[in-house]
């Protein structure tokens, strides 16, 4: 079986040359050995999320090549922000449909927005969790990266991990080097 290692591309990979431009040089090195050497281990999607976000870019030649990368990416599915349960019990004629339910937030979902007040970054690191994906890969210091180590988070016990490029690219040589001592 060749498993790949999983990677949730955050959006501002895709639609933030800004970020991307002034990148220091230990994360675009890291970055571009991804690339050059590490593609055959990983597998790199996004979610729907980013297609919603990159829509809203106004200029047409910025929302072209936005969307030409996010169709180079692999899909994950949208999961599911809301639950609903079914209604039953003390409710009286004309609150509810015959069988009504009550929409309520996902509770991974209400916990990620308490922490990431950018309802957006919730979103991406939810749909990256209920998909099971490995890494979520951002160059989001600031809103993203330092809450990894908030006592709330990790409270969450995900499965995904938050990393930069350069903390992604560690954790491929690990996963290559097992990979190419079992072959041997």
């Amino acid at each position: 079986m060749n498993k790949k290692i999983k990677v949730y591309i955050d959006s501002n990979l895709i639609f933030c040359p800004n970020k991307i431009c002034n990148l220091d040089a230990k994360e675009a090195k890291a970055f571009e050995k991804i690339l050059d050497n590490y593609m055959k281990y990983i597998t790199l999607v996004t979610s729907e999320k980013t297609k919603e976000e990159l829509e809203k870019i106004s200029n047409v030649q910025g929302r072209c090549y936005t969307k030409f990368i996010y169709y180079l990416l692999s899909k994950v599915p949208k999961a599911n922000l809301e639950i609903i349960r079914c209604s039953f019990g003390n409710i009286s004629f004309g609150e509810s449909v015959f069988g009504g339910s009550i929409r309520e937030e996902d509770e991974l979902y209400k916990e990620l927005k308490k922490i990431f007040k950018n309802n957006d970054d919730a979103e991406h690191i939810f749909h990256a969790e209920k998909n099971k994906l490995d890494y979520f890969l951002t160059l989001d210091k600031r809103t993203i990266l330092n809450k990894r180590n908030d006592d709330k988070f990790k409270h969450l016990n995900l499965r995904i991990r938050l990393v930069s490029p350069s903390e992604l690219l560690d954790e491929i040589k690990k996963y290559s080097q097992l990979k190419n001592q079992k072959t041997k």
